[in-house]
């Protein structure tokens, strides 16, 4: 019998609370995907591939940030409300961190969307598109990033 994707991941939340609560030094830090609302712009790499670039974008509080891994490209994102009320600095926080899906450490994170990973090469190019004005015709998205302060 397989338990839901909820439950699994529910019951892993509880083991690494266990764990921690339990003062194991050694325990798995478990890292959540939380549903980042964003907009989409596609524009070209320099090898002149198209990737899109997704901005966040908040209607009363502060957007989340987003960080890219250099290493795999998984993308993270960190709340500026969460950070502020459970007093984690995301810079301390990342350095003892790694990435759940390279194992690259997250000491390394670049800001993103300044920095996108071409599909095609996997390297990092900075991009020069800046978050702006939200467009009035945009397309709203829900995508999956992982968070460190889970």
């Amino acid at each position: 019998m397989r338990l839901p994707k909820e439950s699994m991941s529910l019951w892993i939340t509880i083991f690494s609370v266990i764990l921690a609560w339990f003062g194991m030094p050694d325990s798995p830090i478990i890292m959540q995907k939380v549903k980042v609302p964003c907009w989409k712009e596609t524009i070209n790499c320099q090898t002149g591939d198209m990737t899109d670039l997704y901005f966040t974008f908040s209607d009363f509080y502060p957007a989340r940030n987003l960080f890219i891994c250099p290493t795999c490209g998984a993308i993270f994102t960190v709340d500026p409300a969460t950070e502020h009320y459970q007093g984690k600095d995301f810079n301390e926080v990342k350095q003892t961190l790694n990435c759940p899906e390279c194992s690259s450490s997250l000491s390394n994170l670049l800001p993103y969307p300044d920095n996108v990973r071409c599909p095609s090469i996997g390297q990092i190019e900075k991009s020069f598109r800046k978050a702006g004005e939200i467009p009035a015709d945009r397309t709203e998205f829900i995508i999956e990033c992982w968070d460190p302060l889970s």
